[in-house]
C-alpha cells in the first residue's frame, strides 16, 4: 500500500514504522510528492485478475520503483513482524527477480 503519509497508528508502533519505505518524488516522476510504501502486511492478488485489470487499461502501470528503494523494501519486508518468514523470503526473492 502505498500513501503520502505514514498512518499516525504506524507511526506510535515502532516495529511497524521501520517497514514503512520512503519514495521519493524526484526519483519517481509517476509521484506529485513524496510518499510512503507499507511493508508489513502483504496484499493478495491473483495473478489474472491484475493481467486482466492491467490488459483492459495500461494506464494503471506508473512506472519502476528505483533500484535503490526496492533494495530498501526488501529489508523492510525481511524485518516486517507481521509476516512469516516464509512470507518475507518468498516476497524478497520476489522482489528481487523483478529488479533485475
Amino acid at each position: 500500500m502505498v500513501n503520502s503519509r505514514v498512518h499516525p497508528f504506524i507511526e506510535a508502533r515502532p516495529e511497524l514504522a521501520v517497514c514503512q519505505v520512503r519514495l521519493d518524488a524526484p526519483r519517481h516522476e509517476f509521484l506529485r510528492r513524496d510518499s510512503w510504501i507499507d511493508c508489513h502486511q502483504v496484499l493478495t492478488l491473483r495473478t489474472e485478475a491484475v493481467v486482466s485489470e492491467l490488459v483492459a487499461d495500461m494506464s494503471r502501470l506508473r512506472g519502476r520503483i528505483h533500484q535503490d528503494v526496492l533494495i530498501e523494501i526488501v529489508a523492510a519486508v525481511k524485518r516486517a513482524p507481521t509476516l512469516s518468514a516464509t512470507e518475507q523470503t518468498r516476497l524478497a526473492k520476489a522482489l528481487e527477480r523483478a529488479s533485475r
